[in-house]
């Protein structure tokens, strides 16, 4: 598995490459609230897909996972995937990648949602990911 990941690591990127939209909704959704010392805590929770070849690499980057080894599926059209970030205001920009989803046309369904290192989906995340899905 290990030299797998090293030969996905330096594969070329496919750039250039726009894929076929799936036709499902983006979402953005607000879950901002005041904390319990009354501090106002921003948390509004994005699904976007990937459309591009060079997103899709940048993902996989960012996530630290083997996301780009689907691009001939995304092309084929089997596959869609995308990403759930975080807009909390903090940090360089202010926007956290928390998941990778995958999603199979033919079946409707998310198959599967990753965080870095391919780490589980945490129960807020998974209800963020039921939200969108559902």
């Amino acid at each position: 598995m290990v030299e797998w990941h090293r030969e996905l690591a330096t594969e070329k990127v496919v750039h250039g490459v726009v894929f076929e939209p799936s036709g499902y909704a983006a979402l953005e959704l607000d879950r901002s609230a005041r904390d319990r010392n009354g501090e106002f805590q921003r948390r509004i929770w994005h699904v976007d897909e990937v459309c591009t070849s060079k997103e899709l690499a940048a993902e996989g980057r960012r996530m630290n996972h083997c996301v780009y080894s689907y691009v001939w599926s995304i092309q084929k059209g089997q596959t869609s995937i995308w990403s759930m970030t975080l807009e909390d205001g903090k940090g360089e920009t202010g926007r956290w990648a928390m998941l990778t989803i995958e999603v199979r046309k033919d079946l409707r369904r998310v198959v599967q949602a990753r965080g870095r290192f391919n780490r589980s989906a945490t129960s807020e995340e998974h209800g963020i990911l039921v939200a969108w899905a559902g």
